[in-house]
């Protein structure tokens, strides 16, 4: 895995980043939050599974509405029957949030633009030019091309929503973010790190298959590292990442701010010795090992004061927007059926 700095991103409008992410969000977990309660993840299903398995203000939610929200949870389970109960109805959850977004936003008269929809559809499938292609890879996630667009208009119309309602984000003010700075300098303190990793990679063109499959290599390999084989070992023989494989996986010394932010914080949340579970990256699935960890110096606040500010008001809109998920979710008219 090469180690690189990360570029600031390109500052675009918040409902395209949205759109650009509707793909992932629709065929894995959805838009909102997680679940507000804990479903059982041990009570069966009901048998039959009813067409209809909720109704949010009268509005019926369908089965198979949650399908592609669970499939990606579904998919990395080790036992898929028994993980169902509690991934379908967790999806449910979600599937419930986002119905009382859309009803809100259509309630204050938030509409899709046509071209913005258009847009984000042929970002979409930028990585598949061959119309069968893309017609298969949208049948496996539970779509087809005109589902997908009436997906993403509904991204579009939560995107508008969420936009709305951040702005009503007070700006965070310097004590505010100084105060946070003090309080949290672990945070902030530049430290440099070593570690050892396992890659499997996952290519963009990777079937559903070859993905299971790597997944369940992955989860091998944990429990050959758990049950004490050495990890060093293993990346030898398994890993995929050619430029550290013959050093046992280690990568050269890094910092935050350089490599994926996934990996990342799995890196620095580990103590020297230690081994993650298994990481999803932008390149594939990690196990890491910490091999040491080297303290670093505390920048002054003022050289991280204006991205600490952008990061605290993200935080405050997030929040803006969490709070109308609840004001909703306590007035509204909610009947499960799963």
């Amino acid at each position: 895995m090469r180690i690189v700095r990360r570029q600031p991103p390109v500052r675009v409008p918040g409902f395209l980043v949205a759109l650009v992410l509707a793909f992932t969000i629709a065929c894995s977990r959805g838009p909102g939050p997680g679940p507000v309660s804990s479903p059982d993840p041990s009570r069966p299903l009901p048998s039959p599974i009813p067409d209809v398995v909720a109704r949010v203000n009268g509005q019926p939610v369908r089965f198979a509405s949650l399908v592609p929200m669970a499939k990606l949870e579904l998919d990395r389970a080790s036992d898929r029957e028994k993980a169902r109960p509690g991934v379908m109805r967790a999806a449910l959850e979600r599937y419930i949030t986002r119905e009382l977004l859309y009803q809100e936003a259509e309630a204050r008269g938030i509409r899709a633009d046509d071209a913005a929809v258009e847009q984000a559809y042929n970002q979409s499938r930028l990585r598949h030019p061959r119309e069968e292609d893309w017609v298969e890879t949208l049948q496996t996630q539970g779509f087809d091309p005109s589902s997908f667009r009436t997906e993403l208009r509904i991204q579009v119309v939560l995107a508008g929503l969420g936009e709305q309602e951040a702005r009503k984000a007070k700006p965070v003010t310097d004590e505010e973010a100084e105060a946070f700075y003090n309080s949290h300098q672990a945070d902030f303190r530049m430290d440099q790190v070593v570690v050892r990793h396992i890659l499997l990679h996952i290519l963009p063109a990777s079937t559903e298959q070859q993905i299971g499959g790597k997944r369940a290599q992955a989860q091998g390999l944990l429990f050959r590292i758990e049950r004490g084989e050495k990890l060093s070992e293993l990346a030898r023989q398994f890993s995929d990442d050619l430029a550290s494989r013959d050093r046992g996986g280690e990568l050269p010394e890094f910092g935050r701010g350089q490599t994926d932010p996934a990996f990342e914080a799995a890196a620095f949340a580990l103590k020297p010795g230690e081994h993650s579970g298994i990481v999803e990256s932008s390149a594939g699935l990690h196990i890491l090992e910490l091999v040491s960890r080297q303290p670093g110096g505390l920048p002054p606040y003022e050289s991280v004061a204006p991205e600490l500010k952008e990061r605290l008001l993200k935080d405050r809109r997030a929040d803006m927007v969490k709070q109308l998920e609840a004001r909703l979710r306590a007035k509204a008219r909610i009947e499960k059926f799963l």
